[in-house]
């Protein structure tokens, strides 16, 4: 698929950019369940049914074995599409102010990353998810720059 089609896709399907954002969102959450220990997230602690995503993870676990759990994409396979989410979301919202948008995406991923700082309980701080943060955040800023209007 070429560049002038996705951008053909891009200004008929403008709309569509939020259903994107919250279906790479819903992803990133289910993706977070199964390749994080459940047991330890006290925000899931109140859902009993979570065995059954133990029981999934652990047959991933022995089938799949090291490739499907290993380290890079346990890390960061949940940052990477929680921050092309946020770009989703901000490219529905704001389609005319790219630099506003670009701001306010990385704004909210270091506030994030901030917050796992000072509160280890929502997460492990970690230098690499703000570059990987800018770095997404620099594709979509391009794509929109030479590859939109």
């Amino acid at each position: 698929m070429s560049l002038a089609a996705l951008l053909i896709l891009y200004k008929k399907y403008r709309k569509s950019l939020l259903f994107a954002g919250l279906l790479t969102l819903l992803t990133a959450v289910a993706v977070y369940v199964v390749l994080h220990d459940s047991n330890r997230l006290y925000i899931l602690h109140g859902y009993p049914q979570l065995k059954y995503v133990r029981y999934f993870r652990k047959y991933l676990l022995e089938q799949c074995g090291v490739p499907f759990f290993h380290p890079l994409i346990v890390n960061y396979l949940v940052d990477f599409l929680w921050i092309v989410s946020l770009n989703f979301i901000a490219a529905y919202y704001y389609s005319e102010t790219r630099i506003y948008k670009n701001a306010l995406v990385l704004s909210i991923g270091f506030f994030s990353e901030l917050l796992q700082y000072y509160y280890p309980a929502l997460g492990t701080f970690d230098f690499a998810d703000l570059g990987l943060y800018v770095l997404v955040t620099m594709c979509f800023g391009v794509f929109d720059y030479f590859y939109v209007k």
